[in-house]
């Protein structure tokens, strides 16, 4: 069982819903579907604004969603970044945001969007929570320097214990106070409408009764598709029409259940939706493995024995990977490599690369003959990664010779990344395709109102989070978007509602 399977089954676990004859009416102003970060901050924002009564539908055993696992969020302008100086200009964000997505995204939803990014900080730091702003490849952020709470561990690209799962706990904390009703092992499975196709409730099924719940709104919040098979291959046939591994990051309860409820009544797909890709990674394993994988040192081999691209495009191999035979790759180094890992470990201000230094280690837990393969000779490792001995001991010698010249010959990589494979113990570390969890589904306007198949608002109905669309496309921008999009759809879903 993976690492991620294993998260799924112990904190994300769904009930098997069966058909109940037992039916209970319930009455509220509000009604979630979902309880993510998008979800929790709808909830105590409508509450906080006025809604009397609000509830939330969550389909697993706890709250928190994909935003359980979420590291930094994107934000601009809010009081502890203009005291830090790290505030950009909004016009520029939205300027280069919109660029950067060819204006393919609602410049409305992306404006609004950005414009309440910085009330949202200043929020949530009102509520206890402590950012560190930070700014990544030009885009103002916020972090946490380190993991929060007893949450356990060792990989600092996911949570739980970043910004992602402390906004979950704030939001915890503050629906006890405030009176929001959370029912969880509850899905919802239909929309209610009256006669004019407004939307005045839902229908769920508990472990033991169905629950018809009549509210004056609706707020789909139960995230995107990304453990939806089918509805991958639909919407990215280019990425998903092959049988081939790969690795996905969202949770197993991301299964499209809001989009699907909502097309049954009319609603409109929105256009261009995104998803995060990435390759190679040797997720859902070690961590440090996976770095090592991605360090520009590894040399990158298909299942031909071949080297086939210039190994410090790191984690942006998606496309190349893909072209490979069954889409997946080796990362070879030698034991000379390894240590110079470990020791060069230039971690800048990037914290994940800390995690490097367990390598050694890692490696030799996961020297299982699938994950990882250490061998004495380049023959043993051939016959370890199942290709051809002869075809691999070529590349390796054809690259050994690049790194005494200086000069890769087949793709120019950098003379300060050429290291000849020579000294043993030999690694080969397995690697695919990798995508994290998808952007869009729902069509909506600047008020999140979801838009049907005739270009008209479904009163009464609204989407946020991962489900929405017209906030991103596949040029996916600003950098920790998708957690910041989350809570502030959330956060400006609750104000609406309430009104």
């Amino acid at each position: 069982m993976s690492k991620m399977e294993s998260l799924d089954n112990e904190f994300f676990a769904e009930v098997k819903f069966v058909k109940k004859t037992e039916i209970e009416n319930r009455t509220c102003d509000v009604v979630i579907v979902g309880g993510g970060g998008s979800g929790m901050v709808a909830a105590v924002r409508a509450a906080e604004c006025g809604a009397n009564k609000v509830i939330v539908l969550e389909k697993t055993g706890r709250v928190g969603g994909n935003a359980w696992m979420a590291v930094c969020m994107f934000a601009a302008n809010s009081a502890s970044q203009r005291v830090a100086g790290t505030q950009i200009c909004i016009d520029e964000i939205f300027k280069s945001a919109m660029e950067e997505m060819e204006w393919a995204a609602d410049p409305k939803i992306v404006r609004k969007y950005m414009e309440n990014s910085g009330t949202l900080i200043d929020w949530l730091e009102t509520k206890g929570m402590a950012f560190q702003p930070h700014v990544w490849h030009n885009t103002p952020v916020m972090m946490m320097p380190k993991r929060q709470s007893q949450h356990p561990g060792k990989d600092p690209s996911h949570g739980p214990g970043f910004v992602g799962s402390t906004v979950v706990e704030t939001m915890l904390k503050e629906v006890e106070q405030l009176g929001v009703e959370i029912l969880l092992k509850t899905k919802a499975t239909e929309l209610i409408t009256d006669e004019n196709g407004r939307v005045t409730g839902v229908v769920a099924t508990g472990s033991d009764k169905e629950i018809h719940i009549n509210a004056n709104s609706v707020v789909l919040a139960s995230g995107g598709f990304g453990a939806n098979k089918e509805m991958l291959k639909e919407t990215f046939p280019q990425f998903f029409s092959r049988e081939t591994s790969i690795c996905r990051l969202s949770l197993g309860h991301s299964t499209g259940d809001g989009i699907l409820m909502a097309q049954a009544i009319g609603a409109q797909r929105g256009e261009f939706p995104g998803i995060l890709l990435g390759g190679p990674s040797h997720h859902p394993w070690s961590f440090s493995v996976h770095m090592s994988l991605c360090r520009p040192e590894c040399v990158w081999i298909n299942k031909n024995g071949e080297r086939f691209v210039d190994e410090n495009i790191n984690f942006k191999g998606y496309y190349a990977v893909s072209k490979q035979p069954e889409a997946i790759v080796y990362g070879i180094y030698d034991a000379a490599t390894r240590d110079y890992m470990i020791e060069k470990n230039d971690v800048g201000t990037d914290p994940s690369r800390r995690d490097i230094i367990f390598l050694k280690g890692e490696l030799e837990k996961e020297n299982d003959g699938k994950r990882v393969i250490i061998a004495n000779t380049v023959e043993d490792i051939a016959e370890g990664i199942g290709v051809n001995p002869s075809a691999l001991a070529e590349t390796v010698e054809r690259y050994n010779s690049f790194c005494k010249s200086g000069y890769d010959a087949d793709f120019i990589k950098s003379k300060e990344f050429l290291r000849p494979i020579v000294q043993a113990p030999f690694y080969a570390v397995f690697g695919h395709r990798f995508f994290d969890t998808t952007h869009g589904g729902l069509k909506i306007n600047e008020n999140l109102e979801v838009i049907d198949t005739k270009g008209e608002v479904i009163r009464g109905l609204y989407a946020v989070g991962d489900l929405a669309s017209g906030w991103v496309t596949q040029r996916y921008a600003p950098t920790g978007a998708s957690l910041s999009w989350a809570c502030n759809s959330g956060y400006m879903v609750g104000e609406e509602v309430a009104k």
